[in-house]
């Protein structure tokens, strides 16, 4: 990105992901999270679970 345009937080948060080689979020989206989930990218993959402490455990044992 050049210097004279802006990123998003949304656009800053993927590219962090990406350079971290991450491919699979686990989450459990509340209203807050909707907007950095509408248009998600092919590249990633979103697993919801029901309740925060069912989400961890989702994402320790695939790590």
């Amino acid at each position: 990105m050049s210097a004279n345009q802006s990123m998003t937080v949304r656009e800053a948060v993927l590219e962090l992901l990406r350079s971290f080689g991450m491919t699979t979020i686990f989450g459990n989206p509340g209203s807050t999270e909707l907007p950095m989930f509408r248009s998600f990218p092919n590249d990633f993959r979103y697993i919801v679970g029901l309740q925060e402490a069912a989400v961890v455990g989702m994402a320790d044992g695939y790590a």
